[in-house]
């Protein structure tokens, strides 16, 4: 999709006589950036957002995108789809809150928007072979402090 501005880079682009025969770099290298930049927003937006359940429609909003198009797209430049990457960051940030504060794992995983910590722990497992609990025992940062989220 191109927006006014390319467009018209394209025109006066397309309207010299390089370009008769031989592709732009400069024009290339805009169309590909857009969408990188744009998949950099709705990460962006995830990670503002870990703990609400995010709308894929939501995230190709963000991206200003139609939602087929922006899975397309994001697969593309992450390597994973919308869901799987917003679990990674989830997933990253337990691993951070484990390690460095004393809060339970009922704590963190409401921090993280899940409302059932037996299913955090489960994903948990899932994505870092170990529960919560294991992962704390074995990456704990020493001079821990209890942290008041929200505060």
């Amino acid at each position: 999709m191109l927006t006014a501005v390319d467009a018209d880079l394209e025109n006066s682009i397309d309207s010299t006589p390089f370009a008769l025969n031989a592709p732009n770099p400069a024009l290339q290298q805009l169309r590909g950036a857009q969408p990188q930049l744009r998949i950099s927003l709705t990460i962006s937006y995830m990670k503002e957002h870990l703990d609400k359940p995010l709308r894929a429609a939501a995230l190709a909003a963000v991206a200003n995108m139609s939602l087929p198009h922006y899975f397309v797209v994001f697969k593309r430049c992450t390597g994973s789809t919308p869901i799987d990457y917003f679990i990674k960051l989830r997933m990253e940030r337990a691993r951070e809150l484990l390690a460095t504060t004393l809060c339970s794992v009922k704590e963190i995983a409401g921090v993280l928007g899940y409302d059932d910590p037996l299913y955090f722990s489960r994903v948990f497992k899932a994505v870092n072979q170990t529960t919560p609990t294991q992962y704390r025992a074995t990456h704990r940062v020493e001079g821990l402090q209890r942290t008041a989220f929200g505060a």
